[in-house]
């Protein structure tokens, strides 16, 4: 085999003659295109106190307030304002995975606490734990699940209590958090 011709465009292109009467044409992509497809996309954004979200009714829902973020990459912004990460030009498909810290006071004697990743307004993955009624603490983790996004859409973490009450998150640092990371 011999390159018989070579080009530049925004690759490579190179017509190579694979015998005296064939020749076949390949596409091979520029530096900066493979350079981009290696770049991570990942976003984690976390609490790093303690505070309380009161959950005023049977059946509440609040949303997980983040008060810190980790970015690596630009197609994936986290929103401090909204506490959700959004999702940015290009995006197709991004893996979304998350834990929750929940302790509940002994006003909010709870038998169900149910932590979501919400794509825009909907519950895209849950992770539901039931207990016995009184003070305690609950330790849910949301399982890694690919998620089909277009630009604009965006993921946030709520917490669902079957009743109401105060509940105390756990953050610290790394106790409570929500990761988005860019599959394609």
């Amino acid at each position: 085999m011999q390159i018989k011709k070579i080009s530049q465009s925004s690759g490579v292109v190179a017509t190579v003659v694979q015998n005296t009467t064939s020749t076949s044409q390949i596409d091979v992509p520029s530096v900066n295109a493979v350079k981009d497809s290696l770049q991570k996309h990942i976003v984690t954004a976390n609490q790093s106190g303690r505070p309380t979200l009161n959950i005023g009714t049977t059946y509440g829902t609040t949303k997980m307030p983040f008060d810190g973020s980790d970015v690596i990459g630009t197609k994936l912004t986290f929103d401090n304002a909204n506490d959700r990460i959004v999702v940015g030009s290009g995006v197709s498909k991004v893996k979304v995975s998350g834990k929750m810290n929940v302790w509940s006071t002994p006003a909010a004697p709870i038998s169900e606490v149910d932590s979501q990743i919400k794509k825009n307004t909907t519950t895209i993955s849950a992770c539901l734990q039931s207990r016995i009624t009184g003070m305690g603490f609950n330790d849910e983790v949301l399982s890694e699940k690919s998620v089909t996004v277009s630009s604009g859409d965006y993921i946030e973490m709520w917490l669902l209590c079957s009743s109401s009450g105060n509940y105390a998150i756990i953050g610290d640092g790394n106790a409570t958090y929500l990761t988005v990371e860019v599959v394609e």
